[in-house]
């Protein structure tokens, strides 16, 4: 590469994205780099600011495809300096703790990291997962649906581009925040089965049913145990197969609490015990997210029965990987367009039932290997377009007035 082409990296920032309870985030952040780094006319060099205390294990992950920056600004567990930063902000409207970071090295651009500002020294992108709290009031209170709807006013106002996921949010956005629609790009993300260290340890089915204490065949559902996620529904279908003399096993795995419904969890976990539904669920709460494709793979079916998504994370893995899925039949599921799949309505678990019986007695589960070529083939090309698709939002921004 020559001095010139060398002089033309965009230095693009990454501020704390994603969480251990947020794991969709992290994944998020992970395959974006990864679709950049596969692109042949990389014009962007990635950098995550993460605060000293996140853990190792978390960042990790990204090191190949990025430069990390510790620093106490961006602490989630609220440094000094992250008070010093907040109140400056509070008190005068300037980022300038944030913007002298960020000019200190020689950043271009700021993006999916849900900050404002006026006047900034780079040019600034947002990522807005989705609308849900507008979509689904009841699961919010009303002073967290008054605050996201006013932090979502600040991004789009003061972001030179904003990302979405979906057509599906495109449209929410353009309904609920009229007027912002020049900014406004589509991209779809892509997930990457095959790039995390547990991935390539080729862990065995044998060594996860002894690791999770199950046995036999299963249906997958990989979700965060979150209201909207609708784990009720399959657990009543699972109660109606069983009454009616069809035992099924379901496999959960996923962040196990949901901080707007301390007791949604608990709820779950009674309705098993009541309904004496103790060998046909199973609860395996967070897990190896290499065991999580693992468990895909040899799945009956993997279920995503959530009530409202911004791009499913759990139908775009099982996408990639080439694994048949039973969804909610919401628009942006049918928008994701994944192969060889079935819809249910999400408030009926009869519908539900029948279909998790069919499948149960017509399929043994395991790999579908013509499903799973085909992903293979299709998937280099998909993470190209993703990361193609970025550069030139961030080309964009760069050149914005």
């Amino acid at each position: 590469m020559s001095g010139s082409e060398e002089r033309k990296k965009i230095k693009v920032a990454f501020l704390n994205l994603g969480s251990s309870q947020w794991a969709g985030g992290l994944h998020y952040l992970r395959n974006l780099l990864y679709a950049v780094s596969e692109l042949e006319d990389r014009r962007i060099e990635p950098y995550v600011f993460v605060g000293t205390g996140v853990e190792e294990r978390l960042v990790e992950p990204l090191k190949p495809y990025a430069r990390i920056v510790r620093t106490p600004l961006v602490e989630r567990r609220k440094s000094l300096a992250w008070f010093v930063w907040k109140v400056f902000f509070l008190l005068t409207g300037s980022n300038w703790l944030l913007n002298r970071l960020m000019c200190r090295n020689g950043i271009d651009v700021v993006s999916h990291s849900n900050i404002w500002g006026r006047r900034l020294p780079y040019k600034l992108i947002n990522w807005i997962p989705d609308f849900q709290h507008l979509r689904l009031p009841d699961m919010f209170s009303e002073k967290e649906r008054a605050n996201r709807s006013r932090d979502f006013r600040r991004l789009i106002r003061d972001s030179d581009r904003i990302v979405l996921s979906s057509k599906d949010a495109e449209v929410d956005l353009c309904e609920f925040f009229p007027g912002n629609e020049a900014k406004v790009r589509v991209l779809n993300f892509v997930s990457q089965p095959g790039i995390s260290k547990c991935d390539s340890e080729h862990v065995s089915l044998a060594a996860l049913e002894r690791r999770y204490l199950f046995k036999g065949k299963f249906f997958y559902l990989p979700n965060q145990f979150w209201q909207h996620k609708n784990h009720r529904l399959v657990f009543e279908a699972v109660n109606i197969l069983r009454r009616s003399g069809v035992d099924v096993q379901v496999l959960c795995s996923g962040y196990m609490d949901d901080y707007r419904n301390k007791e949604h969890v608990g709820k779950l976990r009674e309705y098993i015990r009541v309904n004496d539904l103790g060998n046909n669920i199973r609860l395996l709460g967070m897990i190896d997210y290499g065991d999580v494709f693992v468990l895909m793979r040899h799945a009956v079916a993997v279920i995503n029965p959530s009530l409202f998504e911004g791009w499913s994370s759990t139908v775009e893995e099982a996408k990639s990987m080439g694994k048949e899925m039973i969804l909610s039949d919401i628009p942006v599921h049918r928008e994701q367009d994944p192969p060889e799949s079935a819809y249910f309505n999400p408030h009926d678990p009869k519908e539900l039932a029948a279909l998790l019986e069919k499948y149960w007695l017509e399929k043994e589960g395991g790999p579908n290997l013509e499903l799973e070529q085909r992903a293979r083939q299709l998937l280099p090309e998909r993470t190209r377009s993703f990361g193609r698709g970025y550069q030139e939002i961030v080309m964009e921004a760069l050149n914005s007035k």
